[in-house]
Order: structure tokens, then C-alpha cells, then sequence
């Protein structure tokens, strides 16, 4: 093939985005931040890989992925990677409509439970045990350790087991964690900060900045709502 005919080829090649989303931001402004940028970049393809942090950390670790919006806690970011933070979330223990336990006021009568965490380094959930452990508490006897969102929530609703889940959960219309049948605890945890993930030492394209800024946009917009 000549270059001129490789020029045209790689000229006709469609420009494809691969980007990690966690539920949260998946379900509260993923819609709107894609709708917005197609109308900007409608040729640019994408590759969109939902998951929490445990999924696509290691994608991005691999090169597979332009960049990730997740929550991180910045301390345990690994080197190789360069986080932006976008916006501060809160968090709420949830348990299923009607729970025994529903009206704790300390967080102490809730640890006998089982309780759904998402093991990871860096993760939120390994956040909120050390949190406990700080506070002279002992941490849940009984904890499963699950990936998945929609897991976690079928768990939640059907039995007495306890999560954390962020707030935007119960605020946005488009969840509506209430009308699945769960209920938020009346129990302050510390927030999560959600923000923007990549390699540092590969400049993102155009179109992965163009994205991310976007992400970031309707984030700081849904957080002042």
C-alpha cells in the first residue's frame, strides 16, 4: 500500500474513546455528559466500561482505558497514575425498607450486621474500616466482599445486610434508591471524592480531555443541585 493510500485509510479510521465509569456516575449524569459531547464529536466511537474502582483501576493500569471518573482517595493512588479531583460526594449506610435497625443512631448498633464492602486498595470501603477502627470500634464480624452494584443492591433489598451507597442515589430522579426499596440511615460518613483517573505518562487526545471536562461540568453541576 502506498502512503498515500495508508493516509486515507488511517484518515477514514473513526477516533475511539475507551473510559472506565463507576455506578454512581454511570447512573446520575453519564446520559447527559454523552449526549453533550456527541453533539460535539459526533464521529468519535466509544468503548465504555462500567464497574467501581477494583474493575477499572487495573484496566487503566493496562493501558486499556483513556481515563476513568471514579472515587479514589488520593493517597492511594498508585504513582503511575495522575487523579484530578472533581467533586466531594457524601455517603449513607443503607439497608432495605422496614430494616430492625433502621432507627441506630450510633454506628456501633449496626456492626452485627453483615455488611456488603468492595475490598480494594484505596477503596472507600477500606477507608471507612480504617474509620471504624479509629473511632475504638471493632469492624463487622461478618463482611462480603462484592463488585457489582446491581449484586450489592438485590442483597440489600432481600435481607438485613447493610452497604454504604452515596448519596446521589436517593437525590437523583433517574435512581431513586428509595423506590427499589431502600432506606438511608440517619448516620454521617465521611465523604468519597469523586474525580478524574489516567496515565500520567500518556497525554490524553483532544477528545479524552474534551470528555473528562464534560464529566467534570455536569459532576460540579449535579453536586450544587
Amino acid at each position: 500500500m502506498s502512503f498515500t493510500m495508508l493516509a486515507v485509510a488511517e484518515a477514514g479510521t473513526p477516533e475511539r474513546l475507551a473510559v472506565g465509569v463507576t455506578p454512581m456516575v454511570a447512573l446520575s449524569v453519564l446520559s447527559d455528559v454523552w449526549t453533550h459531547f456527541r453533539r460535539l464529536r459526533p464521529a468519535v466511537a466509544l468503548n465504555l466500561r462500567e464497574g467501581l474502582p477494583s474493575i477499572v483501576v487495573p484496566a487503566l493500569l493496562k493501558g486499556e482505558l483513556d481515563f476513568a471518573v471514579v472515587m479514589a482517595d488520593p493517597g492511594f493512588v498508585p504513582d503511575t497514575l495522575a487523579f484530578e479531583p472533581i467533586i466531594h460526594t457524601s455517603f449513607q449506610i443503607v439497608g432495605r425498607a422496614g430494616h430492625p435497625a433502621r432507627h441506630a443512631t450510633e454506628l456501633a448498633q449496626l456492626l452485627d450486621y453483615e455488611w456488603i464492602f468492595s475490598l480494594h486498595p484505596g477503596s472507600y470501603s477500606e477507608r471507612i474500616l480504617k474509620w471504624i477502627a479509629d473511632q475504638g470500634l471493632a469492624p463487622p464480624q461478618h463482611i462480603v466482599d462484592c463488585n457489582s452494584t446491581l449484586s450489592n443492591w438485590q442483597l440489600i433489598r432481600n435481607s438485613d445486610m447493610l452497604t454504604m451507597l452515596p448519596s446521589v442515589f436517593f437525590q437523583a430522579p433517574s435512581i431513586a434508591a428509595e423506590s427499589h426499596g431502600l432506606t438511608r440511615f440517619g448516620i454521617r460518613l465521611p465523604e468519597a471524592i469523586v474525580g478524574s483517573l489516567r496515565l500520567k505518562h500518556a497525554p490524553p487526545s483532544s477528545a479524552a480531555t474534551l470528555l473528562a471536562d464534560l464529566f467534570a461540568v455536569y459532576l460540579r453541576r449535579q453536586g450544587n443541585s
